[in-house]
């Protein structure tokens, strides 16, 4: 199990016996010996020496001079990144195991054995990158797998977790999320997904794996950190969910009566908890408002009003994420007042549709009977996915807590629905009353005992 998946790829890719390479000491072989059974290795030897080796050719590859290690290699392996070959003996290679062993360059088991321990943590952790995957949609049996295990990785989350660590010194990371989740919980941003008549989500497929093994996808995803094989949407526009379901029906024959598929009413909250505890298998994505998007790039763009955050990434053409419209600071406050507890909160509102934010705005100005302010407030443009990211690694202490306002139609949709759920409801519940109701009567006025 820790040498490497050798199980995975002799059951899955049926490869021959295998042979370790790396270039953590260039000039060392050591040969592990194992009893012998009919689908496993019976021994494995293990080729330490440069990485250039593979460009040549494998009949020179015994003639070639032993480039041994200095401090500079080692720094480089063992703090930067170190590349590992699990590839088919051959006769070729075997003499050139035999011309080491001649050398007396092995190395010590249980040094050997330490390598391999940290090299299957860091395989399981995902530290370590994989050419297995180029090999999976493809008949051909790769000759060899290549490794590369990139030491810096470790290095950079350590740095990242330090940094977010002085930005939360006031507050604990735990306290924060659950500070966003509370912030997420009472905004209820209605969010559409496409779910069975159980009120199951359905899952999508990438169309690439529908040739593979399931064996194979099960196995590498876990060990070999691919990307996940199945992705659930979760849709901002309840237009573009209904399209998504049209075109599933379209594309699988799927029929109102075979198949009882829907368009299902979640939130943001939801999406938030399931994208933090899923598997590596799915991964959840968040499907931005595309009417939005192109009204914004085309139209809202070019307008005085509308600002784009520094940080936000866009074009004539495209946009990174879901839009939201934050009404900068101005007098006087614009906020929404909420009292959860019997305690009065104040709400900063964040919009995730631009005719929503100049709506609300309107009736907040005919309010203000004091004040001049314009009827087009200055607005900054930001995304959603980064936003709540920075609500976590750049808490703002000082800031008001935040409530996402929908946009109009999807509100409307919403509440029609609910409404429509509600008389499914009560419809289904008066007709298994009048059907009780029936048999009550029946067996009072009946000799005969109503067969329930």
């Amino acid at each position: 199990m820790l040498l490497f998946n050798l199980i995975f790829a002799q059951t899955f890719l049926k490869l021959p016996d295998y042979s370790l390479v790396h270039d953590d000491n260039q000039s060392t072989i050591q040969a592990y010996k194992y009893k012998k059974r009919e689908r496993y290795v019976s021994s494995l030897p293990c080729l330490v020496l440069n990485t250039n080796f593979f460009t040549r050719p494998k009949e020179n590859l015994a003639d070639q001079k032993l480039v041994y290690n200095n401090l500079f290699r080692r720094f480089l392996n063992k703090f930067w990144q170190q590349t590992i070959v699990l590839s088919v003996p051959t006769k070729i290679s075997e003499k050139y195991i035999a011309e080491l062993n001649s050398l007396n360059l092995v190395k010590h088991k249980v040094s050997q054995k330490k390598f391999l321990s940290q090299f299957s943590k860091s395989l399981i952790k995902g530290s370590i990158e994989s050419s297995l995957a180029s090999h999976l949609y493809h008949d051909q049996r790769p000759s060899s797998i290549l490794y590369v295990w990139k030491k810096v990785f470790n290095l950079k989350k350590m740095i990242n977790c330090n940094l977010l660590r002085l930005n939360t010194s006031k507050k604990s990371l735990r306290e924060i999320k659950k500070q966003l989740e509370g912030n997420l919980r009472i905004s209820n941003l209605p969010l559409f997904i496409i779910a069975n008549h159980l009120d199951q989500m359905v899952i999508a497929e990438p169309p690439e794996l529908s040739n593979v093994s399931k064996g194979i996808i099960d196995v590498s995803s876990q060990n070999f950190n691919l990307r996940p094989c199945f992705e659930g949407w979760f849709f901002i526009n309840f237009q573009d969910a209904e399209e998504y379901l049209q075109h599933i029906k379209k594309q699988y024959g799927i029929t109102d009566t075979s198949h009882k598929l829907q368009v299902f009413i979640c939130n943001l909250e939801t999406f938030y908890k399931l994208s933090r505890n899923s598997r590596d298998e799915v991964n959840f994505r968040l499907v931005p408002d595309l009417h939005e998007i192109g009204q914004l790039v085309n139209k809202y763009s070019s307008y005085r009003n509308v600002e784009f955050n520094k940080d936000q990434k866009y074009g004539k053409d495209y946009f990174q994420g879901q839009p939201i419209y934050v009404i900068k600071d101005s007098s006087p406050d614009y906020y929404y007042m909420i009292t959860p507890d019997k305690n009065q909160i104040k709400y900063k509102p964040v919009f995730t549709n631009y005719e929503t934010a100049i709506y609300s705005w309107n009736n907040f100005v005919k309010k203000q009977k004091y004040y001049k302010v314009s009827k087009y407030p200055e607005l900054i443009v930001y995304n959603l996915e980064d936003f709540l990211q920075e609500q976590i690694s750049n808490p703002n202490h000082n800031q008001l807590p935040f409530l996402l306002i929908p946009s109009k139609s999807s509100y409307e949709f919403t509440k029609n629905s609910q409404i429509r759920k509600v008389r499914t409801v009560a419809s289904t519940y008066f007709s298994y009353l009048k059907l009780w109701t029936k048999r009550i009567f029946w067996s009072l006025t009946s000799r005969q005992p109503q067969d329930w």
